[in-house]
Parts: C-alpha cells; sequence; structure tokens
C-alpha cells in the first residue's frame, strides 16, 4: 500500500510504497495514490513555475503531478502547495527519512502578495493563459 508523507517542515510530500517510519510533526495518509506524468523527473529541473502537486477534490488520497500548474483543472483538483519530494521503496525510505526535519513548516519570507505579483507577472507573459 502507498502511503502519503508530508513533512511540514520542508513543505513537501513524500510517496512511500509500503509502511513508512515517521517524525513527530508528520502527517501520513495511508492508501494514496498518485499520478505522475512519464516525463516528470527529466522535466522538472529548472522548470519555472515549479510543478504542482494536486490533491483531487472527490478523493483526498488521489494526488497528481503536474509540471505546469495551469493545466490542473480546479473543479477537479487543488493545489495542495506542496513540493513533490519523491516515491520512495520501504527500504529507500528508511535510509532517507532520518535526514529529514521533524516539526512545523518554516514561515515563509514571501507575502502573498509578492506571490500574486509574480503570478500576474507569468499570466501575462503566457498571454493571459
Amino acid at each position: 500500500m502507498v502511503h502519503a508523507v508530508r513533512v511540514p517542515a520542508r513543505t513537501s510530500i513524500y510517496f512511500v510504497m509500503g509502511e513508512p517510519v515517521t517524525k513527530p510533526g508528520w502527517t501520513v495518509e495511508p492508501g494514496a495514490w498518485l499520478e505522475v506524468p512519464i516525463n516528470a523527473f527529466y522535466s522538472m529541473r529548472g522548470l519555472r513555475p515549479k510543478p504542482a502537486i494536486c490533491q483531487a477534490v472527490d478523493d483526498p488520497l488521489h494526488y497528481k503531478v503536474y509540471l505546469d500548474p495551469e493545466q490542473a483543472e480546479p473543479e477537479e483538483w487543488y493545489d495542495t502547495g506542496l513540493s513533490f519530494g519523491g516515491t520512495f521503496s520501504v527500504e529507500a525510505w528508511r535510509e532517507f527519512a532520518p535526514i529529514l526535519p521533524e516539526g512545523e513548516p518554516v514561515p515563509s519570507t514571501v507575502s502573498d502578495e509578492e506571490v500574486e505579483t509574480y503570478n500576474e507577472m507569468l499570466r501575462n507573459l503566457r498571454g493571459g493563459r
């Protein structure tokens, strides 16, 4: 069974193929499933804006990675605001998890207004899309 593991201090979500080890402050969602474009791992490097990890409106355990966040249909998907940490076997997760921090997210130094200004600029560059 796949488990989605939210690590707030990294504002990331990871997908583990089996029972994950965890730390205080992490959230585990057993039974999660994920759609990832076949070219995602080659395409994600250097993309601006960053890819979106979205959650299905009608199924909170269904996630999908959009390389272009604007392609997510808002009536079907909403952006979690989390970074996609990747998929892990249980064995790989046991080695990787200890380096991740526990606890609460680090406060953002970017205001909502700055984010909206940036998004508006991107929309204008894309011709209003």
